[in-house]
Order: structure tokens, then C-alpha cells, then sequence
């Protein structure tokens, strides 16, 4: 059985993290970047930012490479914001013999505003705090998959 790779695309609040854990209760690997950016440098790490979510990443990446090999498969909880990230990892899970699903969890903002202020209330160890300004902000970044062969979760 080839292994599946599970790439959860959506904004902070959508339910990625939350259908991942469900998903990890029946053996999957699960991959959460901030989890392990949290781990490694504490929630509050500020000097180099960037460079520790790539390197992270990164190694990561390589996790993903080593269990697709292995015929095992895993989920990817990084939000995939962009399409070009999206079709590089679709790319190189592909050429390892890998299929993927992109699940994208599609909510409104109205949901994201209310799920997050409950998060930062009842979760703050294991999330960043994300206000209403800051969640506009990501909505502006964030690239909407359309006929990526996305499966809509919402």
C-alpha cells in the first residue's frame, strides 16, 4: 500500500490541528510545525524567527521523505498558505511514490474570529495568541486553493 500524505491547508482556528489529532489516533504520523517550533525554542523565541520555521521545516520535510520511502503515512499540519508550497510538496510526494490529499479546511471568518478568541483563552500553552488584527492580516496572505484537487473540509 503506497503511503498517503495528508497536507492540512488552512488559516489558524479552521480545525486542521484538531481533525490531525483525530487522524494520529489511528496511527498516522503527525508533523505540526509550531508544536515543534514550541518545543525546540519555547513559545516566546523572537531572535530569528524565519530562520528557525525554515530550518524546522526543513527537517520536517525530511521526516515526510523518510516514512513516504518506508510506505508509511503521515499528516502535515503546517496550514500550506501558499500554492507554490503546496505543489512542491505535492511534487516531491509524487516522486517518491507517494499520493497526497490536500484537505482545506474552509471556514468563515466569522467562525475563525470566534474559535480563536476561545482558543486564547482555553489553549494558550500550545498556540500562538491571534487577535482579530493579526487573523485579518493572515487572511490577506493566505493563497485560497482552487482546482488544486483540494477536498473542502468545513
Amino acid at each position: 500500500m503506497n503511503s498517503i500524505v495528508y497536507l492540512l491547508c488552512g488559516l489558524p482556528g479552521s480545525g486542521k490541528t484538531t481533525y490531525a489529532k483525530n487522524l494520529e489516533k489511528e496511527g498516522i504520523t503527525r508533523l505540526t510545525l509550531d508544536e515543534t517550533l514550541f518545543e525546540r525554542f519555547g513559545r516566546e523565541y523572537t531572535d530569528g524567527h524565519k530562520e528557525k520555521q525554515k530550518q524546522t521545516k526543513d527537517e520536517l520535510k525530511e521526516l515526510v521523505v523518510k516514512r513516504v520511502k518506508t510506505g508509511q503515512s503521515v499528516i502535515v499540519d503546517f496550514g500550506f498558505w501558499r500554492k507554490a508550497e503546496r505543489n512542491a510538496y505535492k511534487s516531491l510526494i509524487e516522486s517518491l511514490g507517494g499520493e497526497w490529499r490536500l484537505l482545506y479546511f474552509k471556514v468563515g471568518k466569522d467562525v475563525l474570529i470566534e474559535r480563536l478568541a476561545s482558543r486564547n483563552v482555553t489553549d494558550p500553552q500550545d498556540n500562538h495568541i491571534i487577535d482579530e488584527a493579526l487573523l485579518e492580516k493572515f487572511i490577506t496572505e493566505f493563497e485560497e486553493p482552487i482546482n488544486e484537487g483540494e477536498e473542502v473540509i468545513g
